[in-house]
């Protein structure tokens, strides 16, 4: 991947010719937006034809659909090829492009291009492989409690072009902190930044199908600190970015060795997290589980900090904030066995965290589509953690050869309900059975929505038939 540096770029909307691709939610949100900045707007995807197109869009009056034939497409005749961030960059479109010099833009470019906007607001980035919309969060909960307005959006499911198209419809008060979720697939794509804050939550393999290696996906995450000068960083992340840390703000569960970092005090039930020897909070406080949750309230409490909001209203945000959906969330318990949500774990390393409080007392299930990542560090975490691992989903028999050899019985499910099923046999009173797949869900289910009402409909199932 060519190293791309962030610089100032001014989009021209007034009657320029966009190449939209990727009808997926940000391409929709870029089309809408563009409409209204009276562009000449065309669109395309790979897999969407012209009707279908037409459906995902009310207003079609100012759209060009072309459907699904890419390739004969003459891209030079655009000002501005705008991707969906889903897209890889390796599609012939994109390349055409780079060979006529066409532009390659993303909404993310194209809400910074806004910069008179948030002129008055905090602009916060974040990033990471897991966390991301739980921190997101945590920042709002926060905000909530010190009384200061504040906006979610990103990849968090609402593309910043649909809230600015509304803003500047509607004439809403600018929020003075705005916090936005960023993938690697939008950092990819970002020539310019507003933000003022920039944060690094984590690094586990993720997205290898796109990648061509672990370092490619790292330089992707690093490219959030370009441009930005104060940087917030998981100093488990310094072994893959050792050249941050002078840079940096950092937090994590181990000791620090700057004043100006953040910590907890031991990792037992009775950790203390502290900015250097500022006491926050007892991690007691906190209502979500987890050690990873005691860093992602750690960076949340580093971000709120650097904005001038005061420890115990950080605290209390904290406290008052109680978890996402599909993210360690408990079902229900059925005979002293708790049946635990965390769909949303997509990757390895989510896996990993959620299995971190168990010692021997959690059955997860398993598998999906790997998306290329090594499977590897499951084995230690499964040995520690499991009493039993049931696997579904299209890599289950690439996951099966990785934990095999561990002493724990591994199951074979060939559906959700025969998961949860076979996971309920293995377990006994006090264990927890986890669908944490540290896979996506598109082999089997639509999204890790989907795929979650599956397990949470299967156990209630499994409930009523006893």
């Amino acid at each position: 991947m060519g190293k791309n540096f962030i610089f100032k770029m001014t989009i021209d909307f007034n009657n320029k010719k966009f190449l939209v691709l990727g009808a997926g939610l940000t391409g929709v949100s870029i089309a809408r937006y563009l409409v209204t900045k009276k562009a000449f707007v065309s669109m395309v995807d790979d897999y969407q034809t012209v009707i279908q197109l037409k459906k995902l869009i009310n207003d079609t009056s100012n759209i060009n659909f072309i459907g699904k034939k890419t390739d004969d497409i003459a891209v030079e005749k655009y000002d501005y090829l705008a991707l969906s961030p889903g897209v890889p960059l390796s599609h012939s479109l994109v390349t055409k492009a780079q060979k006529f010099s066409v532009p390659l833009i993303s909404d993310i470019d194209i809400f910074f291009n806004n910069t008179s906007f948030f002129a008055k607001s905090v602009l916060v980035g974040i990033t990471g492989s897991n966390g991301k919309t739980t921190v997101a969060n945590m920042i709002g909960s926060i905000c909530m409690a010190a009384g200061k307005s504040y906006l979610l959006a990103g990849n968090i499911g609402r593309p910043v072009l649909d809230v600015l198209r509304h803003m500047e419809s509607s004439k809403v008060a600018v929020p003075s902190i705005v916090v936005l979720e960023l993938s690697s697939f939008q950092l990819d794509l970002m020539k310019t930044t507003l933000l003022q804050i920039a944060v690094i939550l984590n690094m586990t393999e993720d997205h290898l199908d796109r990648y061509k290696s672990f370092d490619d996906y790292v330089y992707s995450k690093l490219h959030i600190f370009k441009g930005v000068s104060k940087n917030i960083i998981n100093r488990s992340c310094l072994k893959f970015m050792p050249c941050t840390k002078k840079k940096c703000t950092t937090f994590g569960i181990d000791q620090a060795s700057r004043n100006n970092d953040w910590r907890l005090s031991d990792t037992t039930d009775h950790g203390v997290i502290f900015h250097g020897k500022k006491k926050l909070m007892s991690i007691k406080r906190l209502n979500v589980l987890g050690f990873h949750n005691v860093e992602n309230a750690m960076a949340s409490a580093a971000v709120c900090d650097l904005i001038d909001i005061d420890f115990k209203k950080i605290a209390i945000g904290l406290q008052a904030f109680i978890g996402l959906p599909h993210r360690l969330a408990l079902v229900r318990e059925i005979n002293a066995i708790k049946f635990i949500d965390d769909s949303k774990g997509t990757n390895v390393g989510a896996v990993v965290a959620a299995l971190s409080d168990y010692q021997g007392t959690a059955i997860p299930i398993l598998g999906g589509d790997g998306k290329g990542q090594d499977f590897t560090p499951l084995r230690i975490a499964v040995s520690v953690s499991c009493r039993a691992v049931i696997l579904i989903g299209r890599d289950k028999a690439i996951i099966a050869t990785v934990l095999e050899g561990l002493k724990i019985p591994i199951v074979l499910a060939d559906s959700m309900e025969d998961a949860v099923n076979g996971a309920f046999k293995k377990a006994k009173r006090g264990d927890s059975v986890i669908l944490s797949p540290g896979c996506a869900s598109f082999d089997m289910f639509k999204d890790y929505k989907e795929r979650a009402q599956y397990f949470i409909n299967s156990v209630n199932f499994l409930a009523e038939s006893l």
